[in-house]
């Protein structure tokens, strides 16, 4: 009977716009099914579970309410209020989303302290040893105080070991890929010398020294220039003029006049060779197309003096092709004439030079522009 009394004083007490001067401040905390059970504190004190109907004395009032979620989380509804006298407020309680309760989060804390000292610990450990990843770490952590006590000294020593570690690892590599050049060289790789030159010059990965440089320079260009000779020797044409620079110059071979001079007569024995053999082959195209239009027209292919303007009139209507013949005809014998000069030097050139497998014959086939081979010869009919 009594509980029922105050159920409905509190309901009358909560229906009033505000209460008198003398009463206390009313408020009910409501709770969905989700929030019910819920713990209510004022003021850190607990005053029941949700859903509950309080009175509370006028001024700053802290509620809060809060609901176990598993072992470490928990879900939350908190306001602060300033409480008047009389005054009779209620509020829907909607509790957060789950979040590590206090206890949970200090525990969390101090495992996480203890982990970070434990990583520091080890940091520092492997940057003694010389690992160089591990002396950033532990100057990080001397910076910022993650495991350690702050010390911005400590810190900059570090990382200046690191750096120097760094520096003499860098070193280090220059030193194994300078050996590995210099065996390459001593090998006779030309691109090997040139960077073993390089490399005495600047002093990467071995001491500078100027002579050694100039030494290998030398030896990069003998190499160069052997190499080009036995090119030149097989009949490469451009390595054939490059051998004239070279024994002009002196690069990479001793300086020498009478074998540039050599190298000059080859190659243009070969340019003759091409000049003359296009000549040839122009004169040999000039005397099948005489015999191809005699043999066309039915007549012979060449005219002789005893030839009479009767012979041309009996042609009739084949007058203008007949002179044109007779233009080619009368023209037949200073060809001959001169492709049997062109035969006669072609014979002259040395009989080494001429094989198809000699330097210069080599030489002349290689080129793309050599003359191609003329039609095939179509003999003329009797």
């Amino acid at each position: 009977m009594t509980s029922r009394l105050s159920a409905l004083a509190i309901a009358s007490l909560l229906a009033l716009p505000s209460l008198s001067a003398e009463a206390v401040s009313a408020v009910r905390l409501r709770c969905d099914d989700n929030n019910a059970g819920a713990k209510v504190f004022i003021n850190g004190k607990p005053k029941g579970e949700c859903p509950v109907d309080l009175f509370l004395e006028p001024g700053a009032t802290q509620i809060r309410v809060v609901k176990a979620d598993g072992s470490e989380y928990e879900r939350v509804w908190e306001r602060s209020l300033d409480l008047a006298d009389g005054v009779s407020q209620r509020f829907d309680v909607e509790l957060s989303a789950p979040r590590l309760t206090a206890a949970a989060a200090r525990e969390r804390e101090v495992r996480a302290a203890a982990q970070a000292q434990a990583d520091a610990k080890a940091a520092l450990q492997a940057a003694e040893r010389g690992d160089v990843a591990a002396m950033d770490d532990i100057a990080s952590r001397l910076d910022g105080g993650r495991g350690v006590a702050v010390d911005k000294a400590a810190a900059a020593q570090w990382r200046a070991r690191a750096e120097a570690a760094r520096a003499a690892q860098r070193q280090a590599a220059l030193q194994a890929e300078a050996r590995a050049s210099l065996q390459a060289a001593e090998r006779g790789d030309v691109g090997a010398m040139d960077d073993t030159a390089s490399r005495f010059e600047t002093g990467r990965g071995v001491a500078a020294d100027p002579k050694q440089a100039a030494e290998w320079r030398a030896r990069a260009e003998a190499q160069r220039a052997q190499l080009r000779l036995t090119a030149a020797e097989r009949g490469d044409e451009a390595a054939m003029a490059e051998m004239i620079d070279r024994y002009t110059q002196g690069r990479g071979v001793p300086q020498s006049a009478e074998k540039a001079a050599q190298w000059r007569a080859k190659v243009a024995a070969v340019e003759r060779r091409r000049a003359v053999d296009a000549r040839r082959a122009v004169l040999l195209k000039q005397k099948e197309e005489t015999k191809i239009l005699g043999w066309s027209l039915g007549i012979p292919a060449k005219l002789n003096a005893s030839d009479t303007p009767s012979t041309m009139s009996t042609l009739g209507f084949l007058y203008s092709p007949i002179f044109t013949l007779v233009e080619l005809v009368l023209t037949a014998p200073s060809q001959s004439t001169e492709l049997w000069k062109i035969n006669r030097e072609l014979n002259s050139l040395p009989s080494a030079w001429a094989k198809p497998d000699s330097m210069i014959g080599t030489a002349f086939a290689r080129r793309d522009e050599a003359p191609a081979p003329g039609p095939t010869v179509v003999a003329a009919r009797p």
